[in-house]
């Protein structure tokens, strides 16, 4: 008869609505900024490739000393913003993935205690 008041004790004891919501929200909170920044870094680049900015070949604009490089066709700029939309997605990707194990780390620690 003692074991069954303290199945029920276990049943009914659990998180308060505040420990639930930092719990669960931030972890989740952190997977949708992390799609958002995904996201962002994705459009970003797409934008950047749509534009083709491979330029090179035989002369430049006028003043240049540009024989087959990018030199002065505005090149460097487009290849930063490339490589900062890659980071976006790198960084959106690591959002997510730290969001989704700490959702799985606190469902595992709530079924195992």
């Amino acid at each position: 008869m003692t074991a069954e008041p303290l199945i029920i004790a276990a049943a009914t004891s659990g998180w308060t609505g505040s420990d639930l919501a930092l719990r669960l929200g931030v972890p989740v909170v952190l997977v949708v900024v992390g799609l958002l920044v995904f996201v962002w870094g994705r459009t970003l680049r797409a934008q950047v490739l749509e534009q083709g900015v491979q330029r090179g070949g035989f002369g430049g604009p006028p003043g240049t000393t540009d024989v087959g490089s990018a030199e002065g066709f505005g090149v460097e700029e487009a290849r930063a913003t490339l490589e900062s939309a890659s980071r976006r997605v790198l960084a959106g990707l690591g959002l997510m993935l730290l969001g989704s194990l700490s959702v799985l780390g606190v469902i595992a620690w709530r079924l195992l205690s």
